[in-house]
């Protein structure tokens, strides 16, 4: 009688842990980041996100990547959130090169800067604007900034006045230190459909079947 009581205390126990990893996390079906909020709250499908709320952190879990936690941090003005990925350009030997990508949420703008490493040195810096359904790629191979610890206001500076100081892609020349293109997206259905607009022309690019965290869990290579 002992022994049965002992296997269910045991069970009890482990349930409780094993539940106790999310109790500070709110359950929703997806998590929106131009407003950095859980979206949905009734009849949630698997995969879904796991969110908690910080005085100046949010943290966000999927559930099919759970040894993963994205975090937002408010810098003021903005939210940022930084990752490294392991990773190489084209040009580089060192396969332990690590890219970088920083995130910077305004808004309803998103300001997404990329680099590579190099001797501590970066290279390879790109910067993607996306406002709404518009994704604007900036190519600079010349970026300088005052304070490499917090380029967020010269990133905007560059942002806000990119028309004044990059040609379109469709008049630039590929050797040009700098030029900018623009995507568009478009949701149908269960489908993300990415079209590049060149003046009055959009080209369909990418199409990427939508589960049900939606574009949340959807990360094509150009968007």
């Amino acid at each position: 009688m002992q022994s049965i009581i002992n296997i269910i205390i045991i069970m009890s126990i482990n349930f409780v842990s094993c539940g106790s990893k999310y109790n500070d996390y709110t359950k929703y079906q997806t998590f929106n980041e131009n407003e950095l909020k859980g979206e949905g709250t009734k009849n949630i499908k698997k995969p879904c996100v796991f969110v908690k709320e910080e005085q100046d952190t949010i943290f966000v879990i999927k559930s099919n990547r759970k040894d993963e936690v994205l975090k937002y941090v408010n810098k003021g003005e903005y939210w940022c959130r930084y990752i490294k990925i392991q990773g190489k350009p084209s040009n580089l030997k060192l396969s332990t090169t690590p890219k970088i990508y920083e995130r910077f949420i305004t808004k309803d703008t998103i300001i997404e800067y990329y680099y590579y490493l190099e001797d501590g040195n970066r290279i390879d810096e790109t910067i993607k604007l996306k406002i709404n359904n518009i994704c604007i790629t900036l190519i600079d191979n010349n970026l300088k900034f005052s304070d490499i610890n917090n380029p967020f206001p010269e990133l905007k500076f560059i942002v806000d006045n990119y028309k004044e100081n990059y040609p379109s892609k469709s008049t630039a020349i590929d050797y040009q230190p700098k030029y900018y293109y623009v995507y568009e997206k478009e949701i149908s259905k269960d489908y993300l459909y990415v079209y590049e607009l060149k003046g009055n022309q959009k080209r369909k690019v990418s199409i990427n079947k939508l589960n049900s965290l939606g574009e949340f869990d959807i990360s094509p290579k150009i968007w």
